[in-house]
């Protein structure tokens, strides 16, 4: 009976959002790594506030240093409920600004906001587990075993003794190993263009997210792959890639199931197409496979040969100016010696400048890899937006 009202004002602060933007689970994930040691304090914004989203931030800033000052814990529920409020309007803002971003400059921009505010959000649910438990938290809940903020648990995870235990894990399981990636294919479809999603995890949570995702992932039979090496985490965080099914439609099925098994549990990828109730899987259309000169030639796109640079790559001459968007350069294309065949296209004078492209309707477009959805194409048949 004691547990209800301890658990209610963690389930208001969640609630504040039906669709539940939060990046990575319970916050005191967060805090039991160490990050934050001791509850009742959120961490202050710092004075400079642009003209991104100024309003709301600043209006957060002042809520959070008022948070910060008092001792009563009523008056810190009404102050945090406030800030939670706001922080999800500036959060659906964020993503809008990113999926409408042109260009890596803008995207990154926006991006870089976007991790702000998923950082606050997850200080928000430490906070709301805190006030629960009068500055007590549930580490093990199975025992009940109860530490206080004051004293975080310690996580300390050797990158390479996981890498290795992730391939054990993989290998079990039968996945191809390629390298960086390890890969595993349920079905035959092989688009070069087209709709992926990406699974978010954290170093901690990798083998609960692997346990979660693979079996659901195997039973809707979609390719996918797993990023074996530990940097993936803090930086791009596209733990699973997801590649298309040959019908569209089992893209919403998945995607359902999907946020029934790890919900809170997937963090978030600045960049990508939020998707579902949750918006914490990423969705991006672009290139699926590399292009090649025989992906070229199958289709019709006339080039010739010009010369092999020092390097040993191949540069090639597009003859059709109607067959390549303007944003691939001149149409001057490279294929690199150590990866023979797989086209790039030359972004400068002296050639040493490339950027990956992709064939669409038979036409050469550029394949911004920091953009979610460059071209405007529509989400698949069935799979909601988190901005819907």
């Amino acid at each position: 009976m004691e547990r209800e009202p301890i658990r209610s004002f963690y389930e208001k602060v969640k609630a504040l959002d039906k669709k539940g933007t939060s990046a990575s689970g319970p916050g005191y994930e967060a805090r039991s790594t160490g990050q934050r040691s001791i509850g009742g304090n959120l961490t202050p914004m710092s004075r400079k506030s642009s003209g991104l989203f100024g309003g709301k931030r600043s209006k957060i800033k002042t809520l959070i240093e008022n948070y910060n000052k008092t001792n009563n814990q009523q008056n810190k529920k009404v102050l945090l409920l406030e800030i939670r409020k706001l922080q999800v309007e500036w959060l659906k803002t964020a993503h809008k600004k990113v999926n409408n971003a042109k260009g890596d400059k803008e995207t990154n921009k926006y991006s870089n906001k976007l991790s702000e505010i998923i950082s606050l959000e997850n200080e928000i649910y430490s906070e709301a587990i805190w006030l629960d438990n009068g500055g007590r938290i549930i580490i093990d809940d199975d025992k009940k075993e109860q530490k206080r903020f004051s004293e975080p648990k310690s996580i300390s995870i050797d990158p390479e003794e996981y890498k290795s235990a992730l391939k054990h894990f993989l290998s079990d399981r039968e996945y191809k190993d390629t390298g960086q990636y390890w890969v595993k294919n349920n079905n035959s479809f092989d688009p070069h263009v087209g709709w992926k999603a990406h699974i978010g995890a954290t170093l901690e949570s990798a083998f609960t997210v692997l346990e979660k995702v693979l079996p659901i992932l195997d039973r809707h039979k979609f390719n996918h792959k797993v990023d074996t090496e530990p940097g993936v985490f803090g930086e791009t965080n596209k733990f699973i890639t997801i590649y298309p099914s040959e019908n569209e439609e089992d893209w919403g099925p998945l995607i359902d199931d999907l946020e029934k098994a790890v919900g809170h549990g997937i963090v978030s990828i600045p960049g990508e197409w939020g998707v579902g109730s949750l918006g914490h899987i990423g969705m991006r259309h672009g290139q699926l496979t590399a292009l090649t000169t025989k992906i070229l030639e199958t289709n019709g796109i006339k080039f010739t040969k010009v010369r092999v640079n020092e390097k040993g790559n191949v540069i090639y001459q597009l003859s059709n100016p109607s067959q390549y968007d303007g944003r691939v350069g001149d149409g001057i294309m490279i294929t690199k010696n150590d990866k023979p065949g797989s086209a790039m296209f030359v972004t400068d004078t002296k050639h040493d400048k490339f950027c990956p492209a992709m064939l669409h309707e038979g036409k050469i477009y550029p394949d911004p890899r920091m953009e979610a959805n460059p071209f405007g194409f529509a989400l698949p048949r069935g799979v909601k937006s988190f901005l819907d």
